[in-house]
């Protein structure tokens, strides 16, 4: 068993985005805490941009990647960003024609992007994908700011993760964004300068679920100050567990959850939280019956391939798993887990906490590069100090 009390780190979504804000007007003043690498990687580069370096270096940070490449591309200049072989290796074919219907050219290579820009040119509308991710169009809102002209964004009619495009218009409003919403986007008016607001974070509610579902196996965690209001997608987290008859409660303003022996099924679409899935799916594993999670095919195109990746810790559980198109039928049991082994996350910070919660409840797998967890929540593994069997 192991006990938490305490605050988690700040959201490394909502940071991000208010540290590209903040990249258009010095004087937004924004609070967190987090040492994520995420944030890290972001906030180096932005500092960098603002001392004139014209070369970067964004790791394995895929949000820190796409905010900055249109950060860069507002400001006339030839930059170059650079990044490990898997993040440069993912599906960027939406970014890449994003960039080029604003005028602005890319040479990519599996080492770098050279970016070529005279600044974001006047065109009557601009196109954006949504259809794998919905932070190419988070970056072009994002950088929205203080253009001399006015922008017409559409979006592709295949749309995931819409929540997380809400949550930066939300945050956006907080410094004085002002937009209309079409049919197909939203019209952007021009010259519009961020206010000069003091923004303070609120904890990442993905992580928070990670360590609630460590505790619904084996422990008891009381989260403070927890944001029940939040604007993060994955606060969906309290009516699933709800729907599932976790043992989550609120006490005012803190968030407690126990060890619960008995999980239920649940059946729900994951459109617009693709990030609970690893965790989520060892719970549904564990839950006394059928399970059926659905839209899941942008999962392949995260920091691993989450949805095969899963699977496959599932049957290393004991577990049968039916995936029919983009959804995922998971049998499960109230048993114990029968994993053991070594574990490879691939390079996936949410599959390492998966495998965890899979530890909690009878697996016995040594996770392999367990600092994965160091792009999200580096803290993870410290605040599961003191697990023991059970």
């Amino acid at each position: 068993m192991f006990s938490f009390s305490g605050e988690l780190p700040s959201s490394k979504s909502l940071v991000n985005r208010a540290l590209t804000i903040k990249s258009y007007n010095p004087e937004v003043k924004v609070a967190f805490s987090t040492d994520s690498m995420d944030v890290q990687v972001l906030q180096k580069a932005l500092s960098d941009f603002e001392r004139g370096q014209t070369e970067f270096d964004c790791v394995d940070a895929g949000t820190s990647f796409r905010f900055l490449v249109l950060r860069l591309s507002r400001q006339p200049g030839r930059w170059i960003v650079k990044g490990s072989r898997r993040l440069l290796s993912r599906p960027h074919e939406a970014l890449v024609q994003t960039l080029n219907a604003f005028g602005v050219d890319v040479e990519a290579s599996a080492a770098q992007w050279v970016i070529y820009s005279k600044g974001w040119q006047p065109r009557p509308s601009v196109s954006v994908s949504a259809e794998q991710s919905s932070q190419f169009a988070s970056s072009v809102l994002l950088n929205s700011w203080t253009l001399p002209f006015d922008l017409e964004l559409q979006l592709s009619e295949k749309q995931v993760s819409m929540g997380y495009l809400q949550m930066t218009l939300e945050l956006m409003k907080q410094f004085g964004f002002q937009y209309t919403q079409t049919e197909k986007g939203y019209r952007i008016p021009a010259k519009q300068t961020p206010k000069a607001t003091n923004y303070a974070s609120e904890q990442d509610v993905s992580s928070c679920f990670a360590l609630v579902a460590c505790a619904l196996q084996a422990g008891e965690v009381c989260l403070q100050n927890f944001p029940f209001s939040s604007l993060q997608p994955d606060i969906v987290f309290l009516e699933i567990l709800k729907k599932m008859g976790a043992g989550v409660e609120r006490e005012q303003e803190q968030l407690w959850a126990r060890a619960t022996p008995r999980l239920g099924p649940v059946n729900l679409s994951l459109l617009n939280t693709p990030d609970l899935f690893p965790v989520l799916a060892v719970l549904c594993a564990r839950a006394e019956g059928e399970s059926q999670l659905s839209d899941l095919l942008h999962l392949s195109v995260k920091e691993s391939d989450r949805l095969q990746n899963t699977i496959h810790l599932l049957e290393r559980l004991g577990r049968k798993t039916t995936l029919t198109g983009t959804t995922l039928l998971i049998e499960g049991t109230s048993a114990p887990f029968e994993g053991h082994g070594l574990f490879d996350p691939d390079q996936d910070h949410r599959m390492a906490m998966a495998a965890q919660v899979a530890n909690l409840y009878g697996a016995k797998f040594e996770i392999l590069n367990p600092e994965v967890v160091e792009k999200s929540y580096p803290q993870f593994w410290q605040h599961l100090a003191g697990t023991v069997s059970c």
